[in-house]
């Protein structure tokens, strides 16, 4: 059995997004996100997905353990804030605002491969990754109230792989892609430059 896991580390609390890849009958078990509080000693799952919706004056809240069953690609803090969290699933875009203990869904239907957030404002986010077979980033100026895609690859099942933005510059991007491609935009991906090609 095949396991990937990362460990993301902060001061007082670690979080760690495991899946084991192999086949178990017919399955592949993904353990979603674990936390610990202690230096690694004892650890948690922290799996807990909130989903509220609204109709008409009536606020419904769900509670499950969604997160428990993805593959969590990618974890990282927002730079405002030690408790807020972002995390990249094959199932989509979370984040948690309390330090784990629970989860909402801001992106769905997506495989999410990386996840940048522009150190100036926690709210912009840029999402890489597989949509419909197709690789793009995505792209939310609100906290992922909406998204806009401004990266499209038109050549099938070509994942955008990696995604950096420039710290002092959030309109400057470079994505990798699973071709070997490594793109760069300079103005917030409305235009797109090749700066090389690895050859897969």
């Amino acid at each position: 059995m095949k396991h990937k896991n990362k460990i993301f580390l902060f001061p007082l609390i670690m979080f760690m997004a495991a899946s084991c890849i192999g086949p178990i009958g017919s399955q592949t078990v993904s353990a979603g996100v674990a936390k610990t509080t202690n230096g690694g000693a004892d650890w948690t799952l922290s799996n807990t997905v909130v989903t509220t919706t609204e109709k008409g004056k009536k606020t419904t809240t769900k509670t499950s353990e969604d997160l428990l069953g993805t593959d969590v690609q990618v974890l990282q803090f927002s730079p405002a804030s030690s408790e807020h969290l972002v995390a990249g699933t094959n199932a989509g875009v979370y984040v948690s605002d309390n330090s784990g203990d629970s989860w909402r869904q801001i992106l769905a239907k997506t495989e999410v491969n990386a996840i940048a957030i522009d150190a100036a404002n926690s709210e912009h986010i840029y999402v890489a990754g597989l949509v419909a077979g197709n690789g793009k980033v995505l792209e939310s100026k609100n906290g992922g109230k909406s998204w806009e895609e401004i990266y499209n690859e038109v050549s099938p099942d070509n994942a955008v792989q990696a995604l950096v933005i420039n710290p002092d510059n959030a309109r400057e991007l470079v994505i990798g892609m699973a071709s070997g491609n490594v793109i760069k935009s300079a103005d917030g991906g409305r235009s797109w430059t090749l700066l090389q090609n690895f050859e897969d």
